[in-house]
């Protein structure tokens, strides 16, 4: 079975953006939650919220792993 190297300068800046991404999306949800329409849309903005940043949180600590080399 073959092995896969993985550069870890590289997932490092993927884990990077993508966190960064995720709390950006979700920081843009909760603006919607307060500005939402209807009801309806505020609470389905809060979930997603809720969804994006729990990823964001989740992505966060991979980094300083990933970057201490542990």
């Amino acid at each position: 079975m073959a092995t896969t190297q993985v550069n870890g300068a590289a997932l490092f800046a993927v884990l990077s953006s993508l966190a960064d991404n995720k709390q950006a999306i979700g920081r843009r949800y909760a603006y919607w939650c307060n500005g939402a329409p209807a009801l309806e849309a505020a609470v389905a903005a809060a979930a997603m919220t809720q969804d994006e940043l729990g990823h964001a949180r989740t992505l966060y600590p991979l980094q300083s792993v990933n970057h201490h080399g542990i």
